[in-house]
């Protein structure tokens, strides 16, 4: 749905099984959703318009209909990079006739999230063990390094880390989050 900035009713840009939104920076002006196929075989990552709603078909990634996909959108418009949520390879999916890429890191092979660099170069994504949740950042050759790392997420409390880094580079926007969780059994009430 799309809503005028001057208000007005709002009107259906498109519909479906939308698995994520991502828009290229500007002066780029690709956007692009994802969605599974009806067999959940494939995820279709396809170009949108908020005007004209669904344009042409970007590219398929086959995948398993039991899992969560996470992907993102180069800030240039150019590139695709999907992992498979708990697995350690990252696709990187090139338009424009460029062959796509597989990025196998050197280390930590559980991602959780995934955000591109501000300057194409690599990726953010976060990760966790049984101590800590990090933040990662990894090069298109599958270098990688902590650039965070949050301690103190034991027992009974998860953790999770999102990071945005800001269009200029030199900020990352992150957010940390922990819970806990208590269960309790009653009787007789």
């Amino acid at each position: 749905m799309r809503v005028p900035v001057t208000g007005g009713a709002p009107q259906l840009v498109l519909s479906g099984r939308i698995e994520g939104l991502r828009c290229a920076k500007s002066p780029a002006a690709l956007c692009a959703i994802a969605e599974r196929t009806s067999d959940e075989k494939q995820l279709v990552l396809t170009a949108f318009d908020p005007m004209n709603g669904r344009g042409r078909e970007l590219g398929r990634f086959g995948i398993n209909p039991d899992t969560a996909y996470m992907w993102d959108l180069s800030p240039d418009g150019t590139q695709i990079a999907l992992a498979h949520s708990g697995k350690g390879a990252i696709h990187v999916l090139a338009f424009a006739g460029r062959a796509p890429l597989e990025i196998t890191p050197t280390s930590w092979n559980s991602l959780e999230t995934l955000n591109w660099a501000a300057d194409g170069k690599g990726l953010f994504a976060a990760s966790r063990t049984e101590e800590s949740a990090v933040r990662l950042y990894i090069d298109l050759k599958g270098n990688m390094h902590t650039v965070w790392e949050k301690q103190g997420t034991l027992g009974n409390e998860s953790a999770g880390s999102l990071g945005i880094p800001s269009p200029d580079g030199r900020h990352l926007a992150m957010m940390n989050f922990t819970h806990n969780a208590n269960m309790w059994a009653m009787e007789d009430f």
